[in-house]
């Protein structure tokens, strides 16, 4: 465990910790006892090394003179302390705000090590070489390891070897690497501990493949990165690193001046000392937010740069397709869980033959049921539309089903499962299409949709949709069925589905379908997709990284508007001596007249 025996002597003030620097140099310099001392102390205790010897560069803060001590904070400590604890034990996923000093305090631990204990080796990876370590670049991994190094005093510095993504302590026999970030990273290796920095801007493949190379070459992986969305190893393994930290930006004691939240859009002021401008204008939006945050939030019109900045918002940091106020709006008004999970049984022609109640289920039901124990089934009269997404079968992602009612807009289904066949889905589909009353059939008829539309039409099931010109008005049918998605289509199919989630018109039941429809993102090429549609690994391969309930349920919701409900009009009750009721009854009298005469 990290020890700090002497860090409570060093002054946090700038002016007493320059003072106190000043003094610690000069003993340094003037007695060989005193810099022996010195480096004990530095080596026993990196948080005084810390604040007493580094130095760090920061022109954004101080333009005319931007090399300033190095004054840690408190949430700093404590995250120095518990990277420094992780090497040689287990992985650490850092998730920051910019400017919050995570990666100089990953490179502080290694350079640590690296001077002060022997046999140390250490690799630091970020996307490409110009991160790493290249001629003349001050951003880079290793020119900030090179400023530590030509800043720290002569009497403190090791001897060293530097070259090209080099840094070789010739006393310790301690070493610092660099590599860009590839599917080789680290593999052959053996490593005291690695650096990842912004890991969720890595190429995709790249991360998930250094990932697996990485595995076996060391015990510690630490891994920095702000979110960019969901679609990178950096998400997946945020998802499952069990020990994290988190650099937020209201941690930092010169963004968290006048700190305040809202609830229920009610101020309430977390910076009890700090002072208001009399005219200032709250946000009250139910955020965590402070002048440096509103000052931000003013600079950038783009509500996914803060959420990627400051937010450390990993769905919104990505640019989400669907509104995220209306998905979370749905998620708290409509979804619920379902009364009834089960499994539908049905015969090899497509015919219903029974449902049951079972935990672990594939058929998800947000209705009551009707019917008898043995037989039950939905109430007779309703009227249903399912939409279909299918899939291979193999696992790689699910079929889905989806039903809902035309009369209420309400979802009231939802079939999931992995492992079906698009033929023997089609059977499903088919036996609960006619279990639903014969409800309306819409699928995406592109890949395995072709299979299950032919065994449809081999089991004579008619009731469906047929192809037509999106695009042209009026819309002619075809004798084609099913819904063929090119990428315009789609746009304007889960354009559609969006609306109707945010009008209230489509009653959204699944919280596992919102949850998806907040990962359908805009990609690098402009169209639309999952944000893992472009992968080329399937981490899971349980079917979790596709949006499958979303289009199904766009889907359901285009048969919806394909097929309306019409309500049946009832006949109005005429008063009997209105002009209405009288010219009524002279009519019947007419008619039982003309009805009694013979010819």
């Amino acid at each position: 465990m990290t020890e700090t025996p002497f860090y409570d002597l060093v002054p946090k003030g700038m002016a007493e910790n320059l003072l106190f620097r000043e003094r610690m140099l000069e003993r340094g310099r003037a007695d060989p006892q005193a810099a022996h001392d010195l480096y004990m102390m530095c080596s026993r205790d990196p948080l005084f090394w810390i604040n007493t010897m580094v130095w760090t560069f920061d022109p954004l803060k101080k333009a005319d003179a931007p090399v300033i001590p190095f004054i840690s904070y408190p949430y700093q400590d404590a995250g120095f302390i518990a990277i420094n604890d992780a090497i040689g034990s287990h992985d650490v996923l850092v998730k920051k705000s910019r400017d919050t000093g995570a990666t100089w305090l990953v490179l502080l631990v290694f350079y640590h090590r690296w001077s002060f204990k022997n046999d140390q080796s250490f690799l630091v990876a970020s996307r490409n070489d110009s991160y790493v370590d290249e001629s003349g670049n001050r951003k880079t991994l290793f020119a900030k390891l090179d400023f530590i190094y030509d800043n720290t005093p002569r009497w403190l510095r090791p001897r060293r070897l530097r070259t090209q993504g080099r840094f070789e302590n010739l006393d310790t026999d301690s070493q610092i690497n660099g590599e860009s970030a590839t599917g080789d990273l680290g593999r052959g290796d053996r490593r005291t501990a690695m650096l990842w920095d912004e890991v969720a801007a890595w190429e995709r493949s790249d991360g998930y493949r250094a990932d697996s190379s990485t595995l076996s070459a060391t015990s510690c992986r630490i891994i920095v990165s702000t979110p960019q969305g969901v679609g990178n190893i950096y998400a997946d393994m945020a998802k499952k690193t069990r020990h994290q930290l988190t650099f937020h930006w209201s941690n930092h004691p010169e963004k968290n001046r006048g700190l305040y939240t809202s609830k229920d859009g009610v101020l309430k002021v977390l910076d009890a000392g700090y002072v208001f401008p009399k005219d200032y204008e709250f946000i009250c939006d139910g955020k965590l937010r402070s002048i440096f945050y509103d000052k931000e939030c003013e600079r950038t019109p783009i509500p996914s740069v803060i959420a990627q900045e400051l937010d450390i918002d990993f769905l919104g940091s990505g640019i989400q397709f669907f509104d995220s106020a209306s998905l979370a709006k749905a998620k708290t008004e409509f979804a619920r869980a379902p009364y009834h999970v089960g499994e539908f049984s049905y015969t090899d022609d497509g015919v219903p033959s029974g449902y049951l109640n079972a935990e672990g289920g594939k058929l998800a039901l947000w209705m009551t049921l009707a019917g008898d124990a043995e037989m039950p089934c939905p109430p007779s009269g309703g009227e249903y539309v399912i939409g279909a997404d299918i899939a291979a079968g193999t696992g790689a992602s699910n079929s889905v089903l989806v039903v809902a009612d035309k009369r209420t807009g309400e979802k009231v289904a939802e079939y999931v499962y992995n492992r079906i066949r698009p033929e023997e889905l089609a059977k499903y589909a088919v036996a609960l299409a006619r279990w639903f009353n014969d409800a309306f059939l819409i699928w995406e008829a592109n890949g395995p949709g072709r299979q299950f539309g032919s065994q449809v039409l081999d089991l004579g099931y008619r009731t469906i949709y047929y192809r037509h010109d999106e695009t042209k008005f009026p819309k002619k049918e075809s004798q084609v069925p099913g819904f063929y998605s090119t990428d315009s289509t789609k746009r304007v199919l889960l354009t559609d589905y969006g609306l109707a989630i945010a009008r209230g018109d489509f009653v959204e039941r699944s919280k596992e379908a919102l949850n998806e429809c907040a990962e359908i993102v805009y990609l690098d090429d402009g169209c639309i997709g999952h944000v893992r549609s472009s992968s080329v690994m399937d981490p899971s391969g349980a079917g979790d990284n596709h949006a499958d309930r979303v289009i199904a349920s766009a889907l359901c919701w285009k048969g919806m508007r394909e097929r309306p409900f019409y309500a049946k009009a009832e006949e109005a009750e005429i008063a009997p001596n209105s002009f209405a009721g009288r010219r009524a009854a002279r009519a019947k009298a007419a008619l039982a007249g003309a009805s009694s005469m013979s010819f």
